[in-house]
């Protein structure tokens, strides 16, 4: 702007200028013109470059998250199928490397459920250890399952939906009933549910029975597990 100032004074103080003076003020005013194009090529040039520059930003704002969101590695998928989700009751140490289903965990709630449940079928008993025993106990009560292995292999047996009845010595009416019959990785397994009601009240809890080895030193056979 002082440059376009300094341009328009010199040109009229050319007009009115003696002959003598015209000479140095169209220097000056072509010297101030020159300045002027500098200053304009200069801004144009800056202007140039710095809408390059947020353009160039732009493009690597925008690119940003394009590279943070890369697709999922193939080593990151396989490890997410290898997770493998199984039917309730579902174990939480599952791996192929396991030597057997006797060896498969579950969560503290589930085992807290089997407490709860037999605590649920408490009775007093003056012939048993400690005063007690609990109609939850099935070998106790129904006479074809005592045998060793017998209630494995009845379960192993049954389909979805059967179920072994019986009669508690507290009157408590308990069924345990085939639930479904899902695999627990390579095992055969059977899902089942332990029920009780005496009283107008009533209790169950989920266990699992599968067939694979049943122990560090024994051979292959239905095994309870939960």
């Amino acid at each position: 702007m002082i440059a376009r100032a300094l341009l328009t004074a010199a040109a009229l103080s050319a007009l009115a200028a003696p002959a003598s003076a015209q000479s140095l003020l169209e220097r000056a005013a072509r010297g101030a013109g020159q300045a002027l194009a500098e200053g304009a090529a200069r801004e144009a040039t800056a202007g140039l470059f710095g809408r390059r520059g947020r353009s160039e930003a732009s493009e690597t704002e925008t690119a940003a998250p394009r590279t943070a969101e890369a697709p999922v590695g193939d080593a990151e998928a396989g490890d997410s199928a290898a997770v493998a989700a199984f039917a309730d009751p579902a174990p939480i140490n599952y791996s192929p490397a396991l030597p057997g289903p006797y060896r498969l965990q579950f969560s503290p709630e589930l085992q807290s459920a089997e407490r709860a449940f037999d605590e649920f079928n408490t009775v007093a008993c003056d012939d048993c250890e400690g005063g007690r025993s609990y109609d939850s106990w099935i070998r106790h009560h129904v006479p074809e399952v005592q045998p060793m292995r017998a209630l494995e292999n009845r379960v192993g047996e049954m389909a979805v939906g059967e179920a072994i009845r019986w009669t508690g010595a507290s009157g408590a009416q308990l069924a345990l009933t085939v639930i479904g019959e899902a695999p627990v990785g390579a095992w055969p397994c059977k899902q089942v549910r332990w029920s009780s009601e005496r009283d107008g009240r009533s209790a169950e809890r989920l266990g699992l029975f599968c067939y694979g080895k049943r122990g560090d030193y024994l051979g292959e056979g239905w095994v309870e597990v939960l």
